[in-house]
């Protein structure tokens, strides 16, 4: 009685494990990962961002003490493609007053000597994989930057690492 009930138990739970083990891992950033640092564009509304291991902060001048918003940051997916070029997809949740809560899924591009930094974002009610941008387009800005400037096309410069 005890073989039918393992015999069963093993043809329903081994596809299960099957498909768990070949599910892509989660990445774990780095202590020095090449999107950490401090990026400028003072032709953008949000001329400033600094970014480490835990948060991503907006500034609308560079010399403001305090952030105009922040986000709790979290890296999906890292690699590197045949240019050079590294790519990252993020989730972020805003923790700042303003839209708390609210969540942003993001594809960055880092030149491959890491000066540049180009991003397309999108506001999403939930995590998803699918919801990711599927490229950086120059072409697609914000509708309205000044009510949502990161849901189109951003580029920032390295100010320092």
């Amino acid at each position: 009685m005890k073989t039918p009930r393992i015999l069963l138990f093993a043809v329903l739970c081994c596809p299960l494990l099957l498909v768990a083990a070949c599910a892509p891992a989660k990445y774990v950033p780095g202590a020095n990962e090449e999107l950490y640092g401090t990026w400028i564009n003072q032709g953008l509304l949000i001329e400033k961002i600094t970014v480490d291991a835990a948060s991503l902060k907006e500034f609308n001048i560079p010399s403001n003490p305090e952030p105009n918003q922040q986000f709790a940051l979290q890296i999906d997916r890292k690699w590197t493609d045949p240019q050079g070029n590294i790519w990252y997809q993020t989730e972020e949740t805003v923790t700042g007053a303003y839209l708390k809560g609210s969540k942003h899924q993001m594809l960055h591009k880092l030149s491959k000597d890491g000066t540049v930094w180009e991003s397309m974002g999108t506001w999403v009610d939930r995590f998803d994989a699918r919801e990711f941008p599927a490229k950086i387009d120059p072409k697609q800005v914000s509708a309205d930057p000044s009510w949502n400037p990161s849901s189109g096309y951003r580029i920032y410069y390295r100010a320092e690492k």
